[in-house]
């Protein structure tokens, strides 16, 4: 009797452990257990790209800032207006105010809490010493790391707005 329980108490624990191991191997969905793993010491991990897809060579690089003006095509299409200003300065305070200060000028008394920690935004006098495709280009695609792009949360248009209203703070 001793013998057939403790038979038993051991057939049973081999089949929970070999049942039990690999819990996903019976569950009726088990498609992320039976599929091509990466092996990382494999002689070529890297499986073949499918159909139709784009490779890296292909892509349009974000054009270089100081190059823009040898590409062309960024000159300011939108006249510098009295309402292009005021639009250009409504957004100006929405999205630019919190680190390059109210008037873009470098006035230690009337530094923001970001420039006293020792962000610095670009003051207006060397901002118009830049191209409007330069400054486009800056609005787009941010500056090296400090300044994030804009190209999401401003249009085309409204871009070229806050262009003209930082020609205005001469």
């Amino acid at each position: 009797m001793k013998f057939t329980l403790a038979l038993a108490v051991v057939l049973t624990a081999g089949v929970l452990i070999a049942g039990f191991n690999r819990p996903y191997a019976w569950w009726p969905i088990n498609d992320m257990a039976k599929q091509q793993t990466i092996q990382p010491f494999l002689t070529n991990s890297l499986r073949t790209p499918p159909e139709g897809s784009v490779a890296v060579e292909q892509w349009d690089p974000v054009p270089d800032r100081m190059q823009i003006d040898q590409i062309g095509g960024y000159d300011n299409p939108i006249p510098t207006s009295a309402d292009s200003v005021n639009k250009g300065k409504e957004l100006f305070e929405i999205y630019c105010v919190v680190c390059h200060g109210k008037n873009m000028v470098l006035d230690p008394a009337n530094m923001n809490e970001v420039q006293k920690k020792g962000m610095v935004g670009l003051p207006a006098s060397v901002a118009n010493m830049r191209s409007d495709g330069y400054l486009y280009a800056t609005i787009s695609n941010g500056s090296g790391g400090l300044m994030p792009r804009q190209e999401y949360n401003l249009s085309p248009e409204e871009r070229w707005h806050v262009i003209n209203y930082i020609r205005s703070l001469k």
